[in-house]
């Protein structure tokens, strides 16, 4: 049996998504970092990555303000430190206050975050309002990884990476391989 719920619950229902710490950094050069769940990939070429935002936060102004961004992706054992960074909290540099470090980026200004693996560099593409979010879609113009990362077989890559994923206010660490997927013809 089946049974609706309020549409107020639709979120409840969604499988855990990755967890990016976004970096950015403001118009006078201010670094900023937060953490975002509404993010994904939608473009392989050219890449492109989408991320889904308040307008009232820090870092969609950032964002708005320099047309740039890095989505960095965090370990499960940096979990306490990412729910840190989602408290907003003015006038101080979030980077020292979780106590993430802030590395130069190749191509954009805003810096990555050292203790994530993995890098995603961005030009901001577009922006579309979404209900009481905003649609940013920015081009990836630059990935970084850890050194050994090019090196792990393709099945053995999320085992190493250590994926956070969050879901309803609740974080969770990545499960098991279940099965490689066929090619398609």
């Amino acid at each position: 049996m089946k049974i609706e719920v309020p549409l107020d619950r639709f979120y409840d229902f969604f499988s855990p998504m990755p967890v990016a710490l976004v970096s950015t950094v403001s118009k006078e050069g201010v670094p900023n970092l937060a953490p975002y769940g509404l993010v994904m990939p939608i473009s392989f070429d050219p890449p492109m990555i989408a991320l889904g935002m308040r307008a009232t936060r820090k870092t969609h102004k950032n964002i708005m303000d320099t047309k740039e961004f890095v989505v960095n992706f965090p370990a499960s054992d940096l979990v306490k430190m990412v729910n840190e960074a989602a408290v907003p909290v003015p006038f101080v540099d979030k980077f020292q206050n979780v106590g993430l470090t802030p590395i130069k980026s190749v191509v954009v200004k805003a810096p990555w975050i050292e203790e994530c693996k993995v890098h995603y560099e961005c030009a901001l593409e577009w922006t579309k309002d979404a209900g009481d979010h905003t649609l940013i879609v920015g081009k990836v113009v630059s990935v970084s990884v850890d050194d050994d990362l090019p090196a792990v077989e393709k099945t053995e890559m999320m085992e190493k990476i250590k994926p956070l994923y969050y879901g309803v206010m609740i974080y969770y660490e990545l499960g098991k391989l279940l099965v490689e997927r066929k090619k398609l013809s």
